[in-house]
């Protein structure tokens, strides 16, 4: 069985960050959520990396729409 990529799965922790977080915050602020890469600088055992940064942006923007969405659901249903 193949290792899912690299990519794939920052692209999937930011979205799941990203609706946890605006599900927190039931929508009220939109939160940037920034990809960690610039930390992982100070960090001896973690390389950072553009190709990350960019892999885990679209992630985190799907995430925050997608968290939205569903408050707006539930509001809905009240």
């Amino acid at each position: 069985m193949l290792a899912p990529s690299d990519k794939l799965v920052h692209l999937a922790y930011f979205f799941v960050f990203a609706v946890l977080l605006s599900i927190a915050d039931a929508g009220r602020r939109l939160f940037p959520v920034v990809a960690d890469e610039p930390n992982q600088t100070f960090m001896a055992e973690r390389v950072a990396s553009l190709g990350d940064f960019f892999a885990g942006c679209p992630g985190a923007a799907g995430g925050a729409a997608a968290g939205r969405r569903l408050i707006g659901l539930g509001a809905g249903a009240r």
